[in-house]
């Protein structure tokens, strides 16, 4: 993948590519449609460093402005390790997506409460409440009229 993401003003890029690969399809086209554009440095591409260079000329034939890919192919060896690193990441996000799976199949088969039990809950918690603010106001009316009673 080109690094950065192609942009007119950015000249210089980068990419690493696949030990098989000889050469990139580059699509170039020129903003005016009488622009030339030229590619030179991108057949048989050696591993190692390799310089790909676009040249954009413009309809007055005397304009000019060059693009330069540059493009490392990775060695046997590198390739290997690379794609090993690759396997990796792919084992971790399968695992991560086992994971996942799993957990949202544990929470489809959560019991679930119907409507008429979280209504009978709700009951029970009022009752409870209702109760503790029973408790709490027979406490204070004891102190109360224990006080009233020492005075």
């Amino acid at each position: 993948m080109l690094n950065p993401v192609f942009d007119t003003s950015i000249t210089q890029y980068n990419v690493e590519i696949a030990n098989d690969i000889t050469k990139l399809n580059i699509l170039a086209i020129p903003e005016n449609e009488n622009g030339k554009v030229e590619v030179s440095g991108n057949e048989n591409l050696k591993e190692g460093e390799n310089q790909i260079i676009i040249t954009v000329t413009a309809p007055n034939g005397f304009t000019n402005r060059q693009y330069v890919i540059n493009v490392y192919k990775r060695n046997v060896r590198e390739e290997e390790q690379y794609k090993e690193e690759e396997s990796k990441k792919e084992d971790k996000l399968e695992q991560a997506y086992q994971i996942e799976k799993v957990s949202a199949n544990d929470q489809e088969n959560l019991p679930q409460q119907s409507e008429g039990e979280q209504q009978k809950n709700y009951w029970w918690i009022a009752i409870i409440v209702v109760l503790i603010v029973l408790l709490a106001s027979g406490i204070n009316y004891y102190y109360k009229r224990k006080n009233k009673i020492n005075v």
